[in-house]
């Protein structure tokens, strides 16, 4: 995996789980909002994260796997599992990776 494809796996990541134990979901899609993903199964994930719209109703990877269900067509090795893996960083780095893919 290039490194491009693993900040943005990583930033996912956060957004789907937050860090620390503190969620960082709005600020996640806040800052990502213009960002436009480089590898396309990413930017349909980040798509699919947007239109749920908020993680507090049901399990989160539950619904993000329903709402790639036609994504799954283009990508047949697209697994939501894969986005709720640990992403091993600290809040304040968590929302500096955000910050500079949003920036970038």
């Amino acid at each position: 995996m290039h490194k491009e494809e693993e900040l943005e796996l990583a930033a996912l990541r956060v957004i789907c789980q937050g860090a620390e134990g503190k969620p960082l979901w709005d600020e996640g899609l806040r800052l990502l909002c213009d960002y436009r993903f480089r590898t396309p199964v990413h930017q349909v994930v980040f798509d699919a994260l947007r239109r749920i719209r908020s993680p507090r109703e049901g399990a989160l990877c539950e619904r993000l796997q329903r709402e790639l269900v036609l994504a799954l067509a283009r990508f047949p090795g697209l697994n939501a599992a894969e986005y709720f893996q640990p992403h091993g960083l600290s809040y304040r780095g968590a929302l500096d990776l955000l910050a500079r893919l949003g920036e970038g």
